[in-house]
C-alpha cells in the first residue's frame, strides 16, 4: 500500500493533527484534546451556518476553516444535520444560562412560596438575558433565519425548535405565576397568554433590531410592554430594575 492509500485509510480517525514526536498521549490528554476540537468545529459551524444557512453551509469547507479533514469533520459530526442540531443546542444552552437558575425557582411544577428578593431577581435575570441575545447579533440571525425553515416539518431542527418554544413557555408561565402570586403581577393578567406574548415579543424585536438597530431601542420597547403587566405600584421599582440591570450589563 501506497503512503496516499495509507493515509486515506486513516482519513476518518485523523481527529487532531499528528504529533509523533511528543510521545503517547494519555487518555485525559486525548479527550481534551477531542473536546478542544470539537468546540473549535461548532464555533466554526456557527458562522457559516449564520451566513449561509443550513443548505449553504458547506461541511468541507467548515472542516478547512478549523483545520481538520473533511472525514475528521464526520468523526466528531456524522452529518450537516447532526452538526446544525449540536450548534443550536449549544447556543441556547449558552443563553438559557443566564435564566435558568433563578426560572427555576418558579416552574410550572414549583408550588412554594418566594421572597419579594427572588422575585425581583428573576426580572432581573431576565433583563439580563435579553441583554445577552442582543448583545450577540450572530445568534439572533441564526435562529430566527433557522427558526422559519424549521416551520416545514421535514427540516431538521423542526422537531428542535418545538422543543424549544415548548420549554421556553413553560419557563415564563412558571415565572409569571410566581410574579403573580407575589402580588407585583396584576391578578387579571392571563399567564399563558402574556408567557406567549413575551416570546412574540422578544424575537419579534429581534427581527426589527437586525434590520434597523438604529431605529429599535429594545429595553426601552420591553420595559414599556412588562409596565402593563405589574401592578401601579410596582412600575418606578421596575424601572428601577431596568436601569440597574442594564447598568451591569454596560
Amino acid at each position: 500500500m501506497s503512503s496516499g492509500q495509507a493515509g486515506a485509510h486513516l482519513a476518518p480517525h485523523d481527529t487532531e493533527p499528528r504529533q509523533g514526536s511528543r510521545g503517547p498521549k494519555t487518555p485525559g490528554t486525548v479527550y481534551q484534546s477531542g473536546r478542544k476540537r470539537r468546540e473549535e468545529i461548532l464555533a466554526a459551524a456557527f458562522e457559516h451556518f449564520a451566513e449561509y444557512g443550513y443548505h449553504g453551509a458547506s461541511m468541507r469547507e467548515i472542516a478547512a476553516s478549523t483545520g481538520v479533514t473533511h472525514a475528521g469533520l464526520r468523526y466528531h459530526f456524522p452529518s450537516k444535520e447532526d452538526l446544525l442540531l449540536a450548534v443550536l443546542e449549544k447556543r441556547s444552552t449558552q443563553g438559557d444560562e443566564f435564566f435558568v437558575g433563578t426560572i427555576a425557582l418558579s416552574g410550572d411544577r414549583d408550588s412554594g412560596d418566594h421572597s419579594e428578593l427572588d422575585i425581583w431577581e428573576v426580572i432581573s435575570q431576565f433583563i439580563t438575558y435579553m441583554r445577552f441575545s442582543f448583545d450577540r447579533p450572530g445568534m439572533i440571525q441564526l435562529f430566527t433565519t433557522q427558526a422559519i425553515a424549521a416551520s416545514d416539518p421535514k427540516y431538521p431542527a423542526h422537531e428542535f425548535y418545538k422543543r424549544r418554544y415548548d420549554s421556553m413557555r413553560a419557563d415564563y408561565r412558571g415565572a409569571l405565576r410566581a410574579i403573580q402570586k407575589a402580588g407585583v403581577l396584576r391578578p387579571e393578567i392571563d399567564i399563558e397568554a402574556a408567557a406567549t406574548e413575551i416570546i412574540a415579543l422578544s424575537e419579534g424585536l429581534q427581527v426589527q433590531w437586525l434590520l434597523q438597530p438604529e431605529q429599535v431601542n429594545y429595553t426601552a420597547t420591553l420595559e414599556h410592554y412588562l409596565t402593563h403587566l405589574v401592578v401601579p405600584e410596582y412600575r418606578e421599582r421596575l424601572h428601577q430594575t431596568f436601569v440597574q440591570a442594564c447598568d451591569l450589563a454596560e
